[in-house]
């Protein structure tokens, strides 16, 4: 990753490519950060690709995104969001796992294809530390696919995302779009 040096403490890094330069803008943050807090570090690399140092990050460990052409960001640490996807035909789940920090454009940073595992049980163990579980569906009385966040449900979806889902499948479906499906 050329000159960039990411301590293993750093849990989050944001990515501004200067416009008409050949130059990266990179903060980093450590810890829990909170939004709009000044980053931990920050430092101008000249010589640099944005997808470069994104494809950089994401062999360390993080989750990478794009914004646009000119901003991305990078994302690991405690996961606060974990998605149980059913496969249509009962033969297993997907788990998907998510940092800190996620927003509906971030990818899971960990993906498990499962057979089997014991599903209540992960499901109660997560409510009784503190996680909100949301459930869908249900094949044989196990749901189709749940979602659980570490505190309060935050939308997975893009508002425009969610007005799509709610054009497409009415008003009446049984599931809320911002948080479940």
């Amino acid at each position: 990753m050329g000159n960039l040096r990411i301590p293993k403490d750093v849990t989050r890094v944001d990515l501004e490519r200067i416009p008409d330069e050949d130059a990266v803008i990179v903060c980093t943050w450590s810890g829990e950060w909170q939004p709009g807090t000044a980053p931990a570090h920050k430092e101008i690399l000249q010589s640099a690709s944005l997808i470069t140092l994104l494809e950089g990050l994401e062999k360390l460990g993080f989750t990478v995104e794009m914004a646009d052409a000119d901003l991305g960001r990078a994302l690991r640490g405690r996961i606060t969001r974990i998605d149980f996807l059913g496969f249509p035909d009962q033969s297993g789940w997907a788990i998907k796992r998510y940092p800190y920090g996620w927003t509906a454009k971030t990818r899971p940073i960990q993906v498990d294809v499962v057979d089997t595992f014991d599903f209540q049980t992960h499901l109660a163990w997560l409510i009784q530390h503190g996680w909100t579980v949301r459930e869908w569906g249900k094949y044989n009385g196990i749901p189709a696919g749940c979602r659980a966040f570490y505190g309060q449900p935050v939308p997975v979806r893009t508002a425009s995302a969610i007005r799509d889902m709610r054009r497409r499948h009415g008003d009446k479906a049984p599931y809320d779009f911002s948080f479940d499906c």
